[in-house]
């Protein structure tokens, strides 16, 4: 099947260095606000209601994804650590919380975010069309699949960082 095909290359994707520290990185961000009642209500605060998705062990797109759902919310989410409500609650002294911070603000977690949300997104996009119910996804599959890998190569100049991932979608 398509779906368990593209589940199977973004599994691959995630046995490269740089996607397995940033999946883990960005899911220590998240089961930190996700396991404190706080954190929880300052991150909603600060995202206007919004939700970041957790990473899940079962099904691999989904890292991809709670990846993605966290990146769009980092400016919400460094405003939040660096705000009066954060540096003045009692959560702020503990160790978990100064880890916590320092795991927000760090800027090439971010970078290497961009870079592995940039290297998913167009998959992700192809496995969504699969996946749906409104068409019949068989006759945009090949077309999508193709232009996914194609918009990975044009986004990304550096040949040596991209070549493993386009390596799994051959």
């Amino acid at each position: 099947c398509a779906a368990h095909c593209l589940n199977l290359i973004l599994s691959n994707f995630g046995k490269e260095n740089i996607v397995k520290t940033t999946i883990a990185h960005a899911s220590s961000i998240t089961k930190y606000i996700c396991n404190h009642c706080y954190p929880l209500y300052l991150m909603r605060k600060f995202t206007k209601g919004h939700e970041i998705l957790r990473p899940a062990k079962t099904r691999f797109a989904t890292n991809f994804i709670a990846l993605q759902s966290i990146y769009k919310h980092k400016a919400d989410l460094q405003a939040m650590v660096v705000s009066n409500d954060w540096i003045t609650s009692a959560y702020y002294k503990e160790a978990q919380a100064k880890k916590f911070t320092r795991a927000v603000l760090d800027q090439n977690f971010w970078k290497n975010c961009a870079i592995v949300c940039q290297l998913s997104e167009a998959i992700v996009r192809v496995l969504r069309i699969v996946d749906s119910h409104e068409r019949p996804a068989k006759g945009y599959l090949f077309s999508s699949f193709h232009a996914s890998r194609d918009e990975i190569v044009k986004r990304f100049q550096r040949k040596e960082l991209v070549k493993p991932f386009l390596d799994y979608i051959d």
